[in-house]
């Protein structure tokens, strides 16, 4: 999925929680979504569910309230073990690896029967709402630390077209600057493309300052750490601190923070479409209205 606003486009990490068991606030969305986690409540009806193909574009995982889903379904108790078989089919189709069942209940027949599944199952009480958030934190945190594959930790904004703003990058105070365009930009880095530069001679580690500009100033860091370079695209990634004044004017790093969090706003607004579109790509699941 990608979706753009303006000169912004974003392709998030994504949670379905199916049957969410508290609801989940706009500030709470924001605050994952600041850290590339996005949300979304979905409803699962056992009677229409049918088996699915994984979009495989979407970096995605699975949460199953079995409560809500029993509750939903008006499943009864003798009928749960049942119900739990056909939620067991739909995740086995190809999703197994991303997806846990939590519920409230102390069911040992129940917990046997997941873990013969190899399905993840959590039997913990979620109604609380603080405790859930902080236990899809948790998750959030096994599933995406866990696999050896480095994921970014913080949402990052790609802006377009690729010359909307400029970029200059002053590492010495003797040599010309490097001249290019802001790519994206995130709360802790931003990226540059450098299309005009024969050769890239910088190094990483070294400290550069940043100034962005459009048809008037737009932004500038005093202190850059350089993290990544790839000459074969002419791209340089860069890092800071918004806490460091060192390397940002306290003014510039609460226009960064404004400037994202207000685009958050934004992006929730559509989270309607999202989760219609994202829920029909994946075929079984209810968008929740």
């Amino acid at each position: 999925m990608i979706f753009k606003n303006g000169e912004i486009k974003i392709t998030p990490k994504t949670l379905f929680w199916i049957e969410t068991p508290v609801p989940i606030y706009d500030e709470e969305k924001i605050e994952f979504l600041k850290n590339d986690i996005l949300i979304l409540e979905s409803s699962l009806n056992l009677e229409k569910a049918s088996p699915f193909k994984k979009n495989d574009k979407l970096d995605s995982f699975f949460l199953f309230n079995l409560d809500g889903i029993i509750h939903k379904n008006n499943i009864k108790d003798k009928d749960i073990l049942h119900a739990s078989t056909k939620i067991s089919d739909l995740i086995n189709q190809n999703i197994y690896k991303e997806s846990i069942v939590h519920t409230n209940m102390i069911n040992n027949q129940l917990a046997h029967f997941f873990k013969n599944q190899k399905i993840h199952y959590l039997e913990k009480n979620l109604s609380d709402h603080k405790s859930a958030i902080h236990v899809a934190q948790d998750i959030i945190k096994y599933f995406f630390h866990n696999t050896g594959v480095h994921h970014r930790t913080s949402i990052r904004l790609n802006f377009y077209p690729d010359n909307e703003i400029n970029a200059k990058i002053i590492f010495s105070n003797e040599d010309a600057p490097y001249l290019g365009y802001l790519k994206d930009l995130s709360l802790d880095g931003l990226g540059i493309y450098m299309p005009f530069e024969e050769t890239i001679n910088l190094r990483l580690g070294e400290l550069i300052k940043i100034e962005l500009y459009s048809h008037k100033p737009f932004l500038t860091i005093k202190k850059g750490l350089i993290t990544r370079i790839d000459k074969k695209t002419k791209e340089v990634g860069i890092s800071f601190n918004l806490n460091d004044k060192k390397m940002i004017n306290e003014d510039q790093a609460d226009y960064i923070t404004s400037m994202i969090y207000n685009w958050l706003k934004e992006y929730l607004k559509t989270y309607k479409e999202i989760n219609v579109e994202l829920n029909e790509q994946l075929n079984f699941f209810e968008s929740i209205e």
